[in-house]
């Protein structure tokens, strides 16, 4: 887990755009990231793939979205 991400975290907690809860960490607010994994990173707490972390409400993997849209 990156020392650049807590550092984000911190700023974001601090400006009110992330909140932490007794699962973890939520946005509260909208934010774009460079990528998945960074998202999911900055959230999780630790290394993780975004691909394979972040989940579409039918339960699917967003690598698995990805893969279906481009078949």
């Amino acid at each position: 887990y990156p020392d650049t991400l807590k550092g984000l975290r911190e700023r974001l907690m601090q400006q009110g755009k992330l909140s932490e809860v007794a699962t973890g960490f939520i946005l509260t607010t909208d934010l774009t990231f460079r990528s998945p994994s960074t998202a999911a990173m900055l959230l999780m707490g630790r290394s993780a793939n975004g691909l394979t972390e972040w989940k579409h409400e039918s339960g699917k993997s967003l690598k698995e979205v990805e893969m279906e849209s481009v078949n």
